[in-house]
């Protein structure tokens, strides 16, 4: 309680409950320090969840989406009602409370629907050796360090020491590098990545010309940055464009893998095929090309950080087919190479679904596999009978 109360103005933000559990509800009984000593074992240990009038959310550990695209992208496929303003409920599940943390998870959870019960269900993602801790992430994995490290910090009271928080390269991802602005004004052509230094935390260095920033002036431009892409992609009026104008103007500070640009893509997989103007049946040959590069470009990040069977990974592998499958059909005649995007399409579809099926059907990702699934058979005969 005391290490909350000493997070700025955490005391104060918790008034409104405070009055509610003792005015409201009458429990006028209790202390105010017992009521703030609750709310805090809450905030370190609930997993919260926000319930949607007919498609409830996935799970989320506290504020941060896992594996759904965010509203305005991929959820554009989803009736307008599911679009209003959601309720949050926070949930406490006495075991999967204790599990521990890691910026690069071997397993990831899900909570159902209220009519399964709220119902927690915990997945490996990938093989976990006898003796292992099963670990899952409490915040986004596709997030930078300096912004992994805030959220932890101030959602859950600790600083993260994980492998991957520990190297300064994201384990070969750069989801944290920056362009060296030296190198871009002595040589443009041959520029380096400003990266953390792991024997001064105080300084960043360039991996090419070897030039110090402060961490300090690095911190305040990531954040900058941050603020500013979020309330981009939060806003359900940003589209195509828009997006692709953000990713363009922050690639030139950035690199290409970089956390905060990698989240804009991320949207842009699910924008291109869903959005006005943009619709599947709508894209030029270019925007399919698009949707294909970026889908592909997604896979090479998360299989850095984010591998193995995952419903992120599901989802961009749904993505991709749908790509592959409308630029093979579209191409067929013309290019020799179609047929192999036919048949890596037909590959994507079934991986998709073999991670989606296990998805609460309550959610995006449950729908997208219904429906996928329901089509599957079809889909198939068709691209077999192209690729004799």
């Amino acid at each position: 309680l005391d290490e909350w109360k000493s997070m700025g103005t955490w005391e104060e933000d918790q008034e409104e409950t405070l009055s509610i559990i003792r005015d409201k509800l009458g429990m006028d009984t209790f202390e105010k320090e017992e009521i703030l000593k609750v709310i805090a074992i809450c905030c370190t240990n609930t997993f919260s969840k926000f319930l949607e009038p007919d498609n409830e959310g996935a799970a989320n550990r506290d504020n941060v989406t896992h594996g759904g695209m965010s509203k305005g992208t991929i959820e554009e496929a989803l009736p307008e009602e599911s679009l209003i303003i959601r309720t949050k409920i926070r949930l406490v599940y006495l075991l999967s409370a204790m599990m521990s943390h890691s910026c690069h998870p071997n397993a990831e959870q899900s909570i159902h629907g209220l009519s399964d019960n709220l119902l927690f269900v915990l997945r490996a993602t990938r093989q976990i050796k006898c003796g292992d801790q099963i670990e899952i992430s409490y915040t986004e994995i596709l997030a930078p360090t300096i912004n992994r490290q805030f959220n932890l910090l101030t959602s859950k009271l600790f600083v993260c020491h994980c492998t991957r928080c520990l190297d300064p390269t994201d384990l070969g991802s750069y989801a944290s590098a920056l362009k060296c602005t030296i190198c871009m004004k002595k040589t443009p052509d041959k520029i380096g990545y400003i990266l953390a230094c792991p024997t001064n935390t105080d300084q960043w260095q360039c991996s090419k010309c070897k030039s110090k920033f402060s961490t300090v002036n690095i911190q305040n431009l990531v954040f900058k940055i941050h603020d500013e892409l979020e309330k981009v992609i939060d806003s359900p009026l940003t589209g195509v464009v828009d997006m692709e104008k953000h990713l363009k103007k922050y690639s030139k500070f950035l690199h290409p893998h970089n956390g905060m640009l990698t989240r804009i893509k991320y949207n842009l997989c699910g924008q291109y095929g869903r959005m006005p103007g943009y619709t599947l049946m709508e894209m030029t040959e270019k925007q399919l090309q698009r949707k294909k590069e970026l889908c592909t470009e997604m896979m090479e990040v998360l299989d850095l950080l984010q591998p193995g069977r995952t419903s992120r990974r599901g989802l961009i592998l749904y993505e991709l087919h749908m790509a592959l499958l409308l630029l093979g059909k579209m191409n067929l005649t013309s290019d020799p190479g179609a047929k192999k995007d036919l048949k890596k399409s037909l590959k994507c579809l079934k991986e998709s679904l073999e991670i989606l099926k296990d998805e609460p059907l309550n959610t995006f990702a449950g729908q997208l596999y219904l429906g996928a699934k329901s089509s599957a058979p079809d889909i198939e005969t068709f691209i077999n009978s192209l690729v004799k």
